[in-house]
């Protein structure tokens, strides 16, 4: 009888330090075979120009986690009126309040909306190869 407790102890012990280790550990995405989670922020301020084909090639990206949150910087332009077709196709705008203003606010804000596991940034002015993402995302395991 008194083994059978040494066991059943034995047992909740090895299962409490795999739970401690598991938490402890960080899960290497190349182990798991997951991607991580990417979140792109893109500040902009009158990019009428530019975003329109920024935010087309994005959408085109073969990486399979990843969102896109625009903050809009008090534009003057059409930039506003242009994001707003995109909304429906899974990219966040987000406007920066009036208290804030220039392309830091920006950035500084809309980390509070990124839920990625990684953060990139960009410009609305450039333009991105397609494999973009998945170039970033090969170093990120090496990175932790």
């Amino acid at each position: 009888m008194i083994w059978l407790l040494f066991v059943l102890f034995g047992m909740y012990v090895i299962v409490f330090i795999w739970l401690i280790i598991q938490l402890l550990l960080p899960h290497s995405h190349a182990i798991t075979g997951t991607s991580p989670t990417i979140s792109i922020l893109i500040p902009v301020r009158n990019e009428a120009n530019t975003i329109t084909s920024l935010l087309m090639q994005l959408s085109k990206l073969p990486y399979p986690n990843y969102e896109i949150i625009v903050v809009n910087d008090h534009s003057e332009d059409e930039t506003l009126a242009l994001l707003s077709e995109f909304v429906e196709k899974e990219i966040k705008v987000i406007n920066l309040p009036p208290s804030l203003k220039g392309k830091k606010a920006a950035i500084f804000y809309g980390l509070y909306f990124c839920r990625g596991e990684w953060v990139v940034f960009t410009d609305a002015d450039v333009q991105i190869d397609k494999n973009w993402i998945n170039l970033l995302a090969a170093n990120f395991d090496n990175a932790e």
